[in-house]
């Protein structure tokens, strides 16, 4: 009945677009759904009526997505009668300029390999491996990635049989493709991904021939320009999963690229031995390094002391994502080099950090007290140092740690006692205490995953926006906006109490101070960077947690603001303009206030020296005008109105006000 019902208006070609769209849509989910139910004749008829709409043009992208579902249902439909023209149709879709077309044509080949590949001809799966080939570029990442995932499956499903055409057409692309700077995210996922999987199914053969051709691809890419640290680090991803894909020869893998950093030195430019590094450091968190070799810990630790800066943050990198893959064997020493003196303290902490932050499943072999405690007290030695690049790390230490304590207790508890007994203190070390334990908080509040233990010290940390020392306050400030900016819950109940009071002091905190620079004195705001911070923690309230505000006390500061420098200006025009459009009630009674400084903003006498960005800060002060003088009631203002028919009149303004309508 169904059927009878579909089949008419799904061959039909006289009727509107909306009906024959609907029609390809319910004949899809008929054959998905009740496709056993079907006589083979009448399914047979319904795929080749799709299969007839995938050639027109008008029609085929809604086709295209019928086929798609069809392709996935379960359990699967023989498709065996229109397979292999839908899959030619799909291959020539793929030369066409039509972007989203492209998209999910690539979509449905990689579902219809993935189910049907035995089934498809040899010579259609050779053609769309061509048309693949074509469009895998970093011009366009999010086509290479699905090509790409085409390509995988047809590996998975046969790899035998396609040998020459993914190196002939896919190899080759994706080869240039590691080198290009602008690769990541799930793009660069599916090159590793196509590298390992291509490896695993050629055995050895093909690790011999990829190693020495992704190292050629960063050799051209270095001729003439300098090598982006992006394209290095990605060539040595994929020299890492090509390696470990292959474990009969990884062992002499490791023991080349050994070579290579021991001899670092004799290498000109540092390239060599950067790729080396970094490719053990990625081999490390797939492979155990300290099976193959039980003094890599110390050929590696060496290399910190290398003459060039970019082969020491190579090897701190690669000594943390190489412990990821063996604590036992690589942590001690790690800890060992902290609690001695050493000249590079903070390249070893580097290391610590990416162990500590690496994907791999190393949250699961630190969450007992003893290893965090094992971990904490040579780290924490490192809170009250007086570099400042030192403890920034150390508190990034202290955050990753936080996030791995899977109870999320021993670790924050731990910070709790240290800051209660810091805080209202001034000697230099407990200041560096507050400081680097606020950041680490702003760290957990960044990228953990679970806050609940966080929400319930929070207040704890709070306290910290009250200290005298500026840049306590300066982190405690930056703390807050993370926490309103990645996990509002936490923060909102604590608002009114607990922030906002120290907010209202400091978004008009000012400290200056002059600064002799011999010929002439130059004066400097303190103040500045946590007016700015603060400023923004209300600026993402507004959008976060509004209802943690109160509108009506914030309005006498954002007026303040507005006649503030010009930083403080540009964000308090972003405020307004916001304002006026998620809560325009509130700002309206205080039109007034705006009125002088806005006046002054865009009265600006515009010289040639900073033309440019006086002229922006006049069209930020004039955007955040117009965006008053919409609301409704804003003109029974005698001074707003007065003041927004001036400036209409202004004629050298005119431009501003023509710039600011294109806008629109």
């Amino acid at each position: 009945m169904l059927y009878a019902a579909i089949s008419p208006r799904l061959a039909a070609h006289d009727i509107d677009q909306e009906i024959k769209e609907c029609a390809l849509g319910a004949a899809g989910e008929l054959v998905c759904t009740l496709h056993s139910h079907l006589d083979e004749t009448a399914r047979d008829q319904v795929l080749n009526l799709l299969s007839d709409r995938l050639k027109n043009e008008t029609t085929r992208l809604r086709t295209l997505q019928t086929f798609g579902k069809v392709a996935a249902a379960e359990p699967p439909v023989d498709l065996g009668v229109v397979l292999h023209d839908v899959c030619g149709e799909i291959a020539g879709m793929l030369r066409q300029q039509n972007q989203n077309l492209r998209l999910v044509a690539l979509e449905v080949a990689n579902v219809l390999v993935k189910g049907h590949g035995k089934k498809i001809g040899v010579e259609v799966i050779e053609q769309m491996l061509m048309e693949c080939g074509n469009v895998i570029s970093g011009a366009d990442l999010h086509i290479s990635h699905l090509a790409l995932q085409v390509s995988i499956s047809v590996l998975q499903v046969s790899s035998d049989s396609f040998t020459v055409a993914i190196q002939n057409y896919i190899l080759p692309r994706a080869l240039v493709l590691s080198a290009s700077p602008l690769l990541h995210g799930a793009t660069l996922i599916s090159l590793l991904a196509f590298f390992s999987t291509y490896t695993v199914s050629h055995s050895e053969d093909s690790s011999q021939s990829i190693v020495p051709s992704l190292k050629s691809c960063l050799t051209v890419n270095a001729s003439g320009s300098q090598i982006s640290k992006v394209v290095v680090a990605n060539i040595a991803k994929c020299l890492a999963v090509t390696a470990a894909a292959n474990p009969r020869s990884c062992r002499l893998f490791v023991q080349n690229h050994m070579v290579i950093i021991c001899d670092s030195d004799n290498y000109k430019h540092g390239i060599e031995c950067q790729l080396a590094l970094l490719t053990l450091g990625e081999l490390g968190q797939l492979v155990d390094l300290h099976a193959i070799d039980p003094n890599i810990q110390k050929t590696i630790i060496a290399c910190l002391d290398s003459k060039n800066e970019e082969n020491k943050g190579a090897a701190a990198y690669a000594l943390g994502r190489a412990a990821a893959g063996n604590i036992e064997a690589f942590l001690p020493v790690i800890l060992d080099v902290l609690y001695v003196e050493h000249p590079n303290h903070y390249l070893i902490l580097t290391s610590l950090k990416e162990m500590l932050s690496s994907e791999s499943m190393v949250g699961q072999q630190l969450t007992n007290t003893i290893k965090l405690e094992t971990i904490l007290k040579p780290l924490f030695k490192f809170v009250t140092v007086e570099k400042k690049s030192v403890r920034a790390m150390c508190a990034e230490c202290l955050g990753a740690l936080a996030c791995l304590d899977v109870e999320g207790r021993y670790v924050l508890e731990f910070l709790v006692e240290q800051v209660q007994a810091q805080m209202g203190k001034e000697g230099d070390g407990n200041i560096r205490t507050c400081w680097t334990i606020a950041s680490a908080v702003k760290f957990v509040i960044t990228y953990s995953k679970s806050l609940d233990k966080v929400a319930e010290v929070m207040p704890t940390f709070l306290g910290l926006l009250n200290e005298k020392d500026l840049s306590v306050r300066a982190i405690a400030l930056q703390m807050v906006y993370a926490a309103i900016h990645h996990s509002p819950a936490i923060i909102s109940s604590l608002m009114k109490e607990l922030v906002l009071p120290s907010l209202y002091t400091l978004v008009q905190f000012s400290s200056i101070r002059v600064v002799d620079l011999g010929p002439f004195k130059h004066k400097e705001d303190d103040g500045l960077p946590l007016r700015k911070t603060a400023l923004a923690i209300f600026a993402t309230a507004f959008d976060h947690c509004p209802n943690s505000l109160v509108v009506s006390e914030f309005m006498p500061y954002l007026a303040k603001a507005l006649g503030d420098v010009e930083d403080i200006q540009l964000q308090a025009h972003q405020i307004v303009c916001s304002m006026c459009i998620r809560n325009p009630g509130a700002i309206v009674p205080f039109a007034e206030s705006f009125v002088e400084p806005l006046k002054k903003t865009v009265n600006k006498k515009v010289k040639d020296d900073g033309a440019e960005r006086i002229q922006e800060w006049i069209k930020s002060g004039l955007r955040a005008t117009l965006a008053l003088s919409h609301l409704d009631g804003i003109m029974t203002c005698q001074a707003f109105s007065t003041f927004f028919k001036d400036t209409q009149k202004n004629t050298s303004l005119f431009n501003f006000f023509a710039q600011l309508k294109e806008e629109r």
